[in-house]
């Protein structure tokens, strides 16, 4: 009997075993795999396989959530700056407010991500709404040149001369404490691109002003050479020990592959694309999201990642678009017209859009296990993909959701007017 009992432990394990497994993003690695059975210290979140673009790096697969909203924590008077980020056991926040005599007080927070307790909170000026992101024990965020206090008033001048003048840069606070680390020189100026720090398999890159990137060592902060772009660099995504760049040089937009350090790229082409959205990178393509600028509309349009050729261009041009792109299970959605619209990823087909009864109040947006979620009007929706139908609803009495976390069946929420962070499962 005995060995009966122990034939049929053994096979239940094996049963169960493919179910754990179908829980993990395709591609992770077992630290990865491990926290989503129990958080690990210095995890760093890996993308998942089908979606590496900067946006979505903070979303790990789980239970459905529930939109029941667990803790949240008031910012105002301040704003939130720039998107969250995670190591899986807290999540770390940036917010802002302006002051008297155009000074401005940035700070970041560290919030538990089960009960939102506050860890800890440091000062950081210069903030300019790039994400947050973390990386080997570290929280980094871009910072502008920027007056921390100024000269008392005296008569007859409309403006007091700056007292403390700090000067720009990548900051690094430690993740455990909030200490800063090391605070580099090279920053991306006053561009607004959406991304504080990019990653290929070997390295990490920053801004070095609008036109060149700077390697980043961690955790010592050291910087490498000044590398250079043809143009100004808006968006970036790391494949495999290589970048793909999108740049804009005198209003030419072009998207290039190349090895950093490496003047010459392995391809370049030229596309008529104006959006602020990162490619999505999916297999053997790069996806451009569909966007919709002043005098200048585009499709979604893929592009081989070998050699740059045009893959697929997705009908016709949207008269509108409300959020950016993700992919999930070989499908390409985003919000444009209104609706969500799906382009499959291997010749870009369309599949019926699924029509929106009220526009998305920010572009926002995030795509896990099948849930594509938008900010709505006083709460944070979230539409399945097969069917268009809302599956999760967040309450969040505010205008609009800026930031997004979904962390194995549990959310974190970045609100503006008012300025909230909502912790929910």
């Amino acid at each position: 009997m005995r060995r009966l009992a122990l034939i049929g432990l053994v096979a239940l394990s094996c049963r169960a075993r493919p179910r754990q497994a179908h829980a993990v993003d395709a591609g992770a690695d077992d630290a990865s795999r491990r926290l989503r059975l129990g958080p690990l210290v210095g995890f760093a979140p890996t993308r998942p396989a089908e979606s590496s673009q900067p946006r979505w790096r903070y979303l790990a697969r789980g239970a459905r959530p529930r939109g029941v909203e667990r803790w949240r924590y008031d910012l105002t008077p301040r704003e939130p700056s720039g998107e969250p980020a995670t190591d899986g056991r807290t999540v770390f926040v940036a917010a802002a407010r302006a002051l008297p005599a155009g000074l401005e007080e940035g700070e970041v927070f560290a919030f538990d991500l089960l009960d939102g307790s506050l860890r800890w909170h440091t000062p950081v000026g210069g903030l300019h709404g790039e994400p947050l992101e973390y990386a080997e024990g570290l929280v980094l965020i871009d910072t502008t040149a920027h007056c921390a206090s100024r000269e008392d008033d005296a008569p007859g001048l409309g403006a007091r001369a700056c007292r403390d003048a700090r000067p720009g840069g990548v900051v690094a606070l430690d993740a455990a404490t909030g200490r800063e680390r090391f605070h580099t020189r090279a920053s991306s100026g006053i561009l607004n691109a959406r991304w504080t720090m990019l990653r290929t398999a070997d390295a990490h890159w920053i801004h070095d002003g609008a036109t060149a990137l700077r390697g980043l060592r961690l955790p010592s902060g050291d910087v490498g050479a000044r590398m250079h772009s043809a143009g100004i660099f808006l968006q970036g995504v790391g494949v495999g020990v290589d970048l793909v760049a999108v740049t804009d040089a005198r209003g030419r937009t072009a998207v290039s592959r190349f090895m950093p350090g490496v003047a010459r790229p392995r391809w370049e082409r030229a596309v008529p694309w104006r959006g602020s959205c990162a490619p999505v990178i999916a297999g053997p393509l790069v996806v451009l999201p569909g966007f919709s600028a002043r005098g200048l509309a585009g499709a979604p349009r893929a592009l081989s990642t070998a050699d740059g050729g045009e893959r697929w261009t997705a009908g016709a041009p949207p008269t509108s678009v409300e959020t950016c792109a993700a992919s999930e299970e070989g499908v390409l959605w985003q919000v444009r017209d209104n609706a969500l619209q799906g382009n499959a990823l291997f010749d870009g087909r369309a599949r019926a859009p699924r029509p929106l009864a009220v526009a998305p109040t920010s572009d926002v947006s995030a795509l896990v296990d099948g849930v594509f979620y938008v900010s709505q009007p006083r709460e944070l929706l979230g539409l399945d993909v097969s069917s268009g139908r809302p599956s999760v609803r967040v309450r969040t009495d505010a205008r609009a959701v800026a930031g997004l976390i979904v962390w194995a069946g549990r959310g974190v929420a970045l609100t503006r007017e008012p300025g909230l962070v909502l912790g929910f499962d």
